[in-house]
Formats: C-alpha cells, structure tokens, sequence
C-alpha cells in the first residue's frame, strides 16, 4: 500500500527562517485585505445579482465591466510599478 503521508524529497517544503515566515503572513494579510475590500465594493455596487450578470453578458448591461475597470485603476494608483534593474 502507497504511503500517501510523505511527500518526496523534491516536494518537501524548505525550512525558513522567522523573518521569512512573518512575510508569508504579511502578504497573506494584504491578500487578505484587498480581497475582502473588492468583494466589499462588488457587494456595495450590486454586480452579484442575477439580473446584472444576465445583462452584462448580454451586453445590455456594463455595470460589472466599470466595476473591475474602476478596480483595476484603484490597484494600479495603491501598487507602485516594479523598478527597471541596469
């Protein structure tokens, strides 16, 4: 029978140290966050009923298309850009 409670060697999670466990759980926190707060504004802005849905995809309707735009545009000002290494 396969042993199914190790994983081998090359799947094996490396061991970190403090200072990287702590980002782990910083990132998660800010995934945490930002998903929370984009689901707070789908929420606030209505684009979870049926009917929205229904006519955003046929296009009658591009309520939910202005609301990730508008998401998308809140993500790229609060996100710096990566910095071009020489």
């Amino acid at each position: 029978m396969t042993d199914y409670g190790t994983l081998p060697p090359q799947h094996q999670p490396e061991a970190t140290s403090p200072e990287e466990s702590s980002k782990g759980i910083t990132i998660s926190m800010e995934n945490l966050l930002s998903g929370a707060t984009f689901g707070a504004a789908l929420t606030a802005s209505g684009v979870y009923q049926p009917s929205v849905i229904i006519s955003q995809l046929k296009f009658e309707n591009f309520h939910m298309l202005q609301a990730f735009l508008t998401a998308c545009a809140g993500s790229a000002s609060v996100f710096p850009l990566p910095k071009p290494t020489v």
